[in-house]
């Protein structure tokens, strides 16, 4: 039983992740050509299907800058922020100093690098959808 309700949850989790993957990308279709969103899922499957291989690399591009892109733009600030400021202060309190600001820029940073890099991963996908579109008028 317990082999069965995994398997389960796995098919049921990939479910879940093409329903997103179906629904990020039928909003940005209707929002490119103003189709109801039954029409633009239809297509968004066909825009996918048709350019799988594009799809996958620019998915993954959109995940290696998210992720990436987190680190970069979250632990380096933190950790210079914090080293920065712990040279800064008086000795008797530096760590403490340097902890809180460290902190401080990294709950900072990741409010910034969210909205920044969300915007990004969303032209990058719109980018490959007005592609996508393109080739299919130009043929």
């Amino acid at each position: 039983m317990a082999v069965v309700a995994c398997l389960i949850r796995c098919i049921l989790r990939c479910i879940e992740e093409l329903v997103k993957v179906l629904n990020h990308n039928a909003v940005i279709v209707m929002a490119l050509t103003g189709e109801s969103y039954c029409d633009a899922a239809k297509s968004t499957i066909s825009i996918i299907f048709d350019n799988f291989g594009l799809f996958i690399i620019v998915d993954w591009i959109n995940d290696f800058v998210e992720f990436y892109g987190i680190i970069i733009c979250v632990l380096i600030p933190a950790v210079l922020g914090g080293v920065i400021s712990y040279y800064n202060s008086p000795a008797s309190v530096a760590t403490t100093v340097a902890v809180f600001v460290g902190i401080a820029i990294l709950l900072l940073a990741i409010i910034v690098s969210d909205v920044i890099l969300g915007v990004l991963t969303e032209t990058l996908s719109s980018i490959f959808i007005f592609y996508s579109f393109d080739r299919k008028f130009r043929a």
